[in-house]
């Protein structure tokens, strides 16, 4: 089994698929400021539901990057302490590589940072900046870019948002990692002291 946890998007995903990476079930719920005390009972329940013990959790998927400080903190240290006791393999996979392998050469790629800026991604060489929320609605002015690829909490008039992961094209793509631990991923904002 594997056990994909996507808590960085709004509203949280947790998916759970076979060996052969086919859908079993999946759980969707608001997390927001509440990933310390809905994280673990929503994923007992999802395990429960399909009479899947942890045990029968092969592999553990993430998504660790980007998103609120104490949100993939408590989000990486539930799935590490699932795999102190089980034992098993882990896999992290960021925000932004994630809509890359569901949306390939489909940019940018937003994803809210705070209330006064967001993370964005402008095209397949560019690295991850950080801007305020109105220099998004000039770049997209200025760039006549009428569709982007997010998750924020911004409304832009005339422009597409798209939003929804395809979870099992995903993982799919992606290569399970047989790591034991994972490590929680932060960019430091230069107005943060």
């Amino acid at each position: 089994m594997i056990l994909f946890i996507d808590t960085i998007s709004k509203p949280c995903f947790i998916w759970l698929f076979d060996d052969n990476k086919n859908l079993i079930d999946s759980k969707i719920y608001d997390i927001t400021g509440n990933e310390s005390m809905t994280l673990n009972p929503n994923i007992d329940e999802l395990l429960k539901k399909n009479n899947i013990s942890y045990f029968d959790i092969e592999n553990i998927v993430l998504i660790n990057w980007p998103g609120s400080f104490t949100g993939i903190r408590t989000a990486v240290l539930v799935a590490n302490t699932i795999n102190f006791i089980i034992k098993k393999n882990m896999t992290g996979i960021d925000y932004f590589s994630m809509y890359e392998i569901a949306f390939p050469d489909n940019y940018p790629i937003i994803k809210d940072s705070s209330r006064r800026d967001l993370f964005i991604k402008k095209d397949n060489l560019s690295k991850i900046e950080i801007i305020p929320n109105e220099d998004l609605i000039a770049y997209l002015k200025e760039n006549k870019i009428s569709k982007i690829y997010w998750d924020t909490n911004i409304n832009l008039d005339n422009t597409k948002k798209i939003t929804n992961i395809d979870y099992v094209k995903v993982l799919n793509k992606i290569k399970l990692d047989n790591k034991t631990k994972l490590e929680a991923f932060y960019m430091k904002k230069p107005n943060i002291s």
